[in-house]
C-alpha cells in the first residue's frame, strides 16, 4: 500500500475544494433545442426546465414569460389568479404578486419591471436575454423560447448585457463564441455570496472557462468594449501535410 504524507493531501485537498466551489452555479437548469435554424427560418427554438431559489434568479428569457409556463404547476396557478384581480385593484396590490420580473434595457442600463405590469415605454428585443426573476419561495419552471437567433446575430451593447445561456453555448467557452466582442468581464449570479467574489453575489467567469450544460437556461452578466455580435471562434487550422 502507498503512503502519501498529510501535509501533501491537504493543501491538494483544500486547492480542489476551493476550484470547485468558485464555479458552482446556483440553479439546477437544463435546456432542449427544440427548433433548428435550417426548419425554423435561421432561427433556434428552446425549452427550458429550471428550479429557482426564493430571491433573485437570472435566467434566459422565454417568449412572453412568465404567462406561458407550464400548464398545472402551481406558480401558473398562482400567477393566473393574481391577473385576475381588476387592473385598478391589482395596481394597489403589486407586493402581493408570486414573482417579479425585470429585463435590462441595454442602451439605458437601467432595469424596467416586465411582470407584473409591464413598465416598459419603447420596443426592446427580448430575444437570447437574461431577465432576473424573483420568486417568493424556490419553485422548478418549464417554458418555451421560440426564435433565438443564431450567435453571430446576437448583438451586444457598449457596457453590460444580460445574455441567457442558450444550448448551444453548452460545453463552449467565451472565448469560442465572443464573436466581435472585447469581452472585458464575464459574471454569473449566485445565491450564495460566501462562495461569490468579495461577498457579493457575483461569481467571475474566465474566458477559457467551459460552460457546462447544466447551467443551460441560465443568464450571464457580460461587459464588453463596444457594440459588437457574438459568433464561433473555433480554430480552424491548416489540413495536414503530406507524407515526406
Amino acid at each position: 500500500m502507498i503512503k502519501m504524507n498529510k501535509q501533501i493531501i491537504i493543501p491538494i485537498a483544500l486547492i480542489l475544494l476551493v476550484g470547485l466551489s468558485v464555479f458552482v452555479y446556483a440553479y439546477t437548469t437544463s435546456g432542449e433545442i427544440i427548433s433548428y435554424p435550417e426548419n425554423n427560418n435561421n432561427l433556434w427554438d428552446f425549452q427550458y426546465t429550471m428550479d429557482l431559489e426564493k430571491g433573485w434568479n437570472l435566467i434566459a428569457y422565454g417568449e412572453d414569460f412568465p404567462f406561458h409556463l407550464d400548464a398545472g404547476s402551481d406558480l401558473k396557478k398562482e400567477i393566473d389568479d393574481f391577473m385576475s384581480i381588476p387592473g385598478f385593484e391589482r395596481k394597489n396590490r403589486l407586493n402581493e404578486a408570486p414573482l417579479f420580473t425585470y429585463i435590462l434595457n441595454p442602451k439605458t442600463k437601467d432595469y424596467i419591471r416586465i411582470f407584473p405590469d409591464s413598465e416598459i415605454q419603447e420596443q426592446i428585443t427580448r430575444v437570447n436575454y437574461a431577465v432576473w426573476v424573483y420568486v417568493k419561495k424556490g419553485t422548478r419552471i418549464s417554458y418555451f423560447a421560440p426564435n433565438a437567433p443564431k450567435l453571430n446575430d446576437i448583438k451586444l451593447l457598449t457596457g453590460w448585457n444580460l445574455i441567457a445561456i442558450n444550448p448551444i453555448m453548452g460545453e463552449k467557452t467565451l472565448n469560442n463564441i465572443k464573436g466581435s466582442c472585447d469581452i472585458s468581464k464575464a459574471y454569473f449570479y449566485n445565491y450564495e455570496p460566501e462562495e461569490t467574489e468579495r461577498g457579493t453575489n457575483w461569481k467571475n467567469i474566465p474566458l477559457d472557462f467551459i460552460l457546462p450544460d447544466e447551467i443551460i437556461g441560465g443568464g450571464m452578466a457580460i461587459k464588453v468594449s463596444g457594440n459588437c455580435a457574438l459568433g464561433s471562434q473555433e480554430e480552424i487550422t491548416t489540413p495536414p501535410a503530406l507524407p515526406s
